[in-house]
């Protein structure tokens, strides 16, 4: 599962799972420091938990909304520019599923997590910015627009009151 950090709320939001009732943990969100994947948010630093059954930090509410029995579980920080913006999370039914190979794979898969979330969030920041500029540009044209007709009307009227002084002193 992946986890993101909302940096308004300091909550995770569960934003992607598979397997066995994914859609059910799909959009869960646990508030600051909550579950295994908060510590790992808090600490910044990878998480290997053989029985999470016997682990005072895990989020029990999985077990009980899900069936599933959770008992290894690896979670990873997903880091960018030294800032933690979530959590990559694997887990298994089985105690002592992972070890330190599995650490390094998933700190590697985080890496390159992380920076595909970064980019697609400036690209969406990008995005946004463009919207918002275009809707600028619009505002500018319609009130260059109001400004030229607005003094073309009185020029033309002083270009007539001209015209008609010129004639009178002629």
């Amino acid at each position: 599962s992946i986890w993101l950090l909302d940096p308004t709320t300091n909550e995770l939001t569960c934003r992607q799972a598979t397997g066995p009732q994914s859609d059910i943990v799909r959009g869960w969100r646990l508030k600051s420091g909550e579950g295994l994947a908060g510590w790992v948010v808090r600490e910044g630093k990878s998480l290997m938990v053989h029985d999470a059954e016997k682990d005072t930090r895990h989020f029990k509410d999985v077990g009980q909304q899900t069936g599933l029995v959770t008992r290894s579980i690896l979670s990873v920080p997903l880091k960018t520019k030294q800032h933690v913006i979530g959590v990559l999370q694997a887990m298994d039914t089985q105690m002592h599923r992972f070890n330190s190979e599995h650490i390094t794979l998933l700190e590697l898969l985080a890496a390159s997590a992380a920076i595909a979330i970064d980019n697609a969030r400036l690209v969406e920041t990008l995005r946004q910015r463009t919207i918002e500029l275009e809707a600028r540009n619009e505002d500018l044209g319609r009130l260059t627009y109001l400004a030229s007709h607005n003094l073309r009307a009185p020029l033309v009227n002083l270009q007539g009151f001209t015209a008609e002084l010129r004639a009178a002193f002629e």
